[in-house]
């Protein structure tokens, strides 16, 4: 996940708000979202990201979520460290 890379560790709790911005902030990456987008429904696009960010940090979810800066999520499930 090349953007995910892109943002400075630690990764804080919003990781996936900040990967969200960092393809709204890339157009090259946008263009890629969007016609991902197209391929597939944003609900399912958007779960995956969430899913990829989560398993590529090794963060837990922390049952909480927030409302997003990023203009392509509403919201995102707040990460927390790894209890393990």
């Amino acid at each position: 996940m090349r953007v995910l890379h892109t943002i400075p560790q630690p990764w804080s709790a919003d990781v996936t708000d900040q990967v969200f911005l960092a393809i709204e902030g890339r157009p090259a990456w946008l263009a890629e979202y969007r016609a991902l987008e197209r391929e597939f429904d944003r609900t399912t696009l958007n779960s995956f990201v969430g899913f990829h960010v989560k398993d590529v940090t090794g963060m837990e979810n922390s049952g909480r979520e927030a409302v997003a800066k990023s203009t392509l999520i509403k919201n995102y499930s707040i990460l927390v460290a790894s209890a393990g």
